[in-house]
């Protein structure tokens, strides 16, 4: 079931990508380069630091106070299943204290940590790299309003926000 799925998949890309009308074969580069441009983004954002693995047994590359904070709420809130109310641990004890961060990160990797089963701080990672990943698309289709040529160009230059220099 799931390889055919796959198969359906492959071959709505394949035609996105290749289009044939009659003797003629057109290939849509703008989509090739998309495509390809996510997959490098996705290999640089989280292969390389993570060492090529999904699941880890501690938070890895986690350099930052707020992340900790982060997979702390998601913790509990991965365990409660509310999204109301800030963990007592992180506000002095305090019960009932309703959580006023946006909930968009909490929710989403809550749910990829039950859906996928990993850990918390994993699906806190992958989903802030997804995160960055459609914003950076979403730029791209702004540009492309303007001009398509520079949009194209900028996409690559999107990924020198990875390199630590």
């Amino acid at each position: 079931m799931v390889l055919g799925s796959l198969k359906y998949v492959f071959l709505f890309y394949f035609r996105v990508v290749i289009i044939i009308k009659g003797d003629k074969i057109k290939i849509n580069f703008e989509i090739l380069l998309i495509i390809a441009f996510s997959g490098v983004f996705l290999f640089i954002a989280l292969a390389e630091p993570w060492d090529h693995k999904i699941s880890h047994p501690f938070p890895y590359s986690y350099l930052a106070s707020d992340a900790f904070f982060h997979q702390a709420t998601n913790q509990y809130i991965k365990e409660q299943g509310v999204v109301r109310n800030t963990p007592p641990y992180t506000v002095g004890g305090y019960e009932g204290v309703l959580d006023v961060m946006p909930p968009m990160l909490f929710q989403l990797s809550s749910s990829l940590s039950i859906l996928a089963g990993i850990e918390v701080y994993d699906s806190i990672m992958i989903i802030a790299v997804l995160s960055f990943l459609f914003a950076i698309l979403m730029i791209y289709l702004i540009w492309r309003q303007s001009n398509r040529n520079i949009a194209i160009l900028a996409l690559p230059i999107c990924l020198l926000m990875l390199s630590e220099r």
